[in-house]
């Protein structure tokens, strides 16, 4: 938003004096309007998705799981995700294990392997060295610089890798996917799938299945499909890959 309020504010102020009172009008008027409006509405919203994923869970796992791995990469993006976080660590303090986490773990895995594609695909200088860069941070489940810097550029893929989430994340909510401890996440997060007493079980396998098949089907597709061009004309070794 306050991006939104610079750019009109820097048409109207003149530009000899716009270094100093561009950044002040633009606090002026967005913390207070952040403040009081869209705070507020973005908690109410966040309380509103957290119920509703309360009483999928309770519905219907299948849905459930499909929904939330679905739709976490969304929420991250406009920071809804910590209505549902604090629901992850209910269920660890009443239940001892989360089926929210669970989920939410697998949903950087369709990103990791698209950005391995990408990585190899894509004749865009700066494109692949985003993607490459991009590798390592989401096998651990960092997905933020590729989201702003590929996926949202990318809506094809990013669309791709959203329904990917939601096929695995049926297929895994349908089986019970739990993690029993807190930990990492990305692929640090699989220890936390092996049950305290009974060891590797098939909850295990299944978080196995659902992490190794998310990549592998994002690699596939990405390997398939067009890549798109996202970088600036002028910019060197600009080519479309077919």
């Amino acid at each position: 938003f306050a991006a939104k309020v610079e750019k009109w504010v820097k048409s109207w102020i003149p530009g000899i004096v716009a270094g100093t009172f561009v950044p002040v009008f633009t606090l002026l008027i967005a913390t207070p309007i952040s403040l009081l409006i869209i705070g507020p509405v973005a908690t109410w919203a966040s309380s509103l998705i957290g119920a509703l994923f309360t009483w999928l869970n309770a519905f219907s796992p299948l849905l459930f799981g499909a929904l939330l791995t679905g739709s976490w990469q969304l929420l991250v993006i406009f920071g809804l995700h910590w209505g549902v976080i604090p629901i992850g660590f209910l269920q660890f303090s009443e239940l001892g294990r989360s089926t929210l986490f669970a989920q939410v773990t697998l949903s950087t895995f369709s990103i990791f392997g698209m950005l391995i594609a990408i990585a190899i695909r894509s004749k865009e200088r700066k494109t692949k060295e985003l993607s490459a860069s991009s590798i390592v941070p989401a096998l651990f489940g960092i997905t933020e610089p590729a989201i702003y810097g590929l996926m949202l550029p990318m809506k094809k893929l990013f669309a791709i890798a959203i329904a990917l989430n939601i096929i695995f994340g049926a297929y895994t909510g349908m089986v019970g996917l739990e993690q029993f401890t807190l930990g990492g996440l990305g692929i640090f997060a699989l220890p936390t799938f092996i049950h305290p007493t009974e060891g590797i079980t098939m909850n295990f396998w299944h978080a196995i299945i659902g992490m190794a098949g998310l990549a592998l089907a994002g690699f596939i597709v990405t390997m398939l499909i067009d890549i798109p061009k996202i970088q600036d004309e002028d910019d060197e070794g600009l080519e479309t890959v077919p």
